[in-house]
């Protein structure tokens, strides 16, 4: 990861810290008339400096008003509660100046905190650059010394990374700098001469030894040694027409044996067809190949659909094994006509997804789920598909959409997915005919607040009761209040999604529940609004 990328993901990162004082206990004396500001001190070459005293002073005659925090190991800050006003923020300590970048008072950059707002301030400190923090050793196991960088992941989770990337210097030993804390390290061969190794035991991620990045001076990460990679060669063709895939039409992705491990190198077709695949761990691989456009569908090796039973191919350290070839088919397709209910009249800009669909993630198990939309004519085309019995969901995108009405989100031949109807689709055939009538849609209404009566800005989502399937989303906003559109007859769970992720579901009740079995499903109608009671859901 470069030094820019590091500096993004450092923005980032501190823009959903301030959204996430949203979050964070207050008491009442601070529900009204308060905001907050936050943001994060770096060096010149993009890292957090750690000790940092922040304080906020008034423009103009720099009057102490009492509101500070030093700044964490990774630069950034937070300071809660803060009065409505205007503000400069104060370094001391570790750097001396102001925000943004300034030396002196009269240069210093003014903020204006209202009401419930938490502005993020990043500065990047052009008199401070900071040297490396760590040195490491990487070689391979045929004695050449690599000139790697090592990817860094927060040892307390582990899904989280990767960062850093990039080094100081590049050599033997390499030093670099990053964030002091609990890591664990991965390196990674791009070219894929080297299978990827994790500093450990045994070069796995599950048992990767622990760092830790001081805030001062130099942690040696020691020696490193990857093993030489093996290489997998394999030539994907169209099995229709038996003619090669061209340049990067088709990627193929290995596995170690029939698992969901991944080796961390992929390879695509070249002009004819044959892909190469570095990276590889000794032992024996399953490939999946995987068609870039709509024309094909993917298989394993082997002409599998999925993993299990899959060809194996065996490979050797050093040298290169030509996998069997693999043979994509041609992709089948659903086809036909999205009409109004009432009047008849097509419909333009309604999605058809083959399921399960959800409105908030767009996984709609369709692949280009886009291309499935409507036209002005109504005429709508899913492409893509594999074959086998799909069950179709219609939902509004306004893609291209010559209606303002809001239609209800509807199944094929059913009210639900549990009793829709199966479409049955052939690769290299497409499925015609298969219309749909859509009734105007309803909506589900309501607020949210907080323990102070303050609006509460939440994601709003909306399921039907027996399946769980989403159907509509709604976000509370600045005013509290939401709106579910798009509501089919049925019986509906309303659900509020906070910020760790879980859920408080409606049921009825001034608080709501937190669990899914006690929900109170709410009776709906197409064409028709609910209002719900208001739920108050403390921060």
């Amino acid at each position: 990861m470069s030094l820019s990328t590091l500096r993004t993901r450092a923005v980032a990162l501190g823009a959903a810290f301030a959204l996430g004082a949203l979050a964070l206990p207050i008491t009442a004396a601070h529900a009204a008339g308060v905001g907050g500001l936050s943001g994060g001190v770096y060096s010149s070459n993009g890292f957090g400096i750690s000790g940092v005293t922040v304080t906020l002073e008034t423009p103009v005659t720099g009057a102490a008003t009492g509101l500070s925090t030093v700044a964490r190991a990774d630069g950034g800050w937070q300071i809660d509660a803060v009065p409505e006003g205007d503000y400069v923020v104060h370094y001391s300590g570790a750097v001396d100046g102001y925000a943004l970048d300034a030396t002196t008072l009269d240069a210093a950059t003014t903020y204006t905190v209202t009401d419930g707002s938490f502005d993020y301030v990043y500065d990047a400190i052009s008199s401070v650059t900071l040297g490396p923090n760590y040195s490491i050793t990487v070689v391979g196991a045929d004695g050449t010394s690599l000139a790697l960088c090592p990817r860094f992941y927060n040892a307390d989770n582990p899904d989280d990374g990767p960062y850093g990337d990039d080094c100081t210097t590049t050599g033997s030993p390499s030093t670099g700098r990053m964030t002091p804390g609990r890591w664990i390290v991965e390196l990674l061969d791009y070219n894929g001469d080297y299978v990827r190794t994790w500093l450990g035991s045994d070069g796995t991620k599950a048992h990767a030894t622990v760092v830790t990045i001081p805030d001062a001076g130099i942690a040696s990460l020691g020696t490193v040694t990857l093993p030489v990679a093996a290489k997998i060669r394999v030539r994907v063709l169209q099995g229709d027409t038996g003619r090669p895939f061209g340049q990067d039409e088709v990627c193929v992705t290995p596995f170690v044996a029939r698992t969901t491990v991944d080796t961390a190198s992929s390879g695509c077709t070249d002009a004819a067809g044959y892909a190469l695949i570095g990276g590889l761990p000794a032992g024996t691989i399953s490939l999946q190949a995987s068609p870039t456009s709509l024309d094909y569908v993917g298989r394993w090796e082997g002409g599998t659909r999925s993993q299990q039973g899959s060809r194996l191919t065996a490979v050797t350290s050093g040298t290169t094994t030509q996998a069997q070839v693999i043979r994509l088919p041609r992709s089948g397709s659903i086809s036909g006509v999205v009409r109004d209910k009432k009047t008849g009249a097509p419909l333009a800009g309604y999605c058809a997804a083959t399921g399960p669909y959800s409105t908030t993630s767009g996984d709609d198990g369709t692949r280009g789920f886009y291309a499935s939309c409507s036209d002005a004519g109504g005429h709508y085309t899913i492409p893509g598909l594999d074959s086998g019995s799909y069950k179709i969901e219609w939902v509004t995108r306004y893609v291209d959409t010559t209606t303002t009405a809001d239609h209800a989100v509807t199944w094929y031949g059913g009210s639900t997915h549990a009793d829709a109807e199966g479409v049955e689709v052939a690769n290299g055939r497409t499925t015609t005919g298969i219309n749909i009538r859509l009734p105007l849609g309803g909506s589900i209404v309501g607020e949210v607040r907080d323990q102070f009566g303050n609006p509460r800005p939440l994601d709003v989502l909306v399921s039907e009761a027996t399946t769980r399937y989403d159907v509509s989303y709604g976000y509370t906003g600045d005013s509290g209040t939401f709106t579910a559109p798009s509501i089919p007859t049925g019986r509906m769970v309303v659900m509020f999604r906070l910020a760790d992720g879980s859920f408080v579901y409606w049921n009825g009740t001034p608080t709501g529940t937190r669990d899914a079995a006690k929900a109170k499903p709410i009776a709906t109608k197409a064409g028709t609004t609910v209002t719900i009671s208001s739920v108050t859901i403390p921060i």
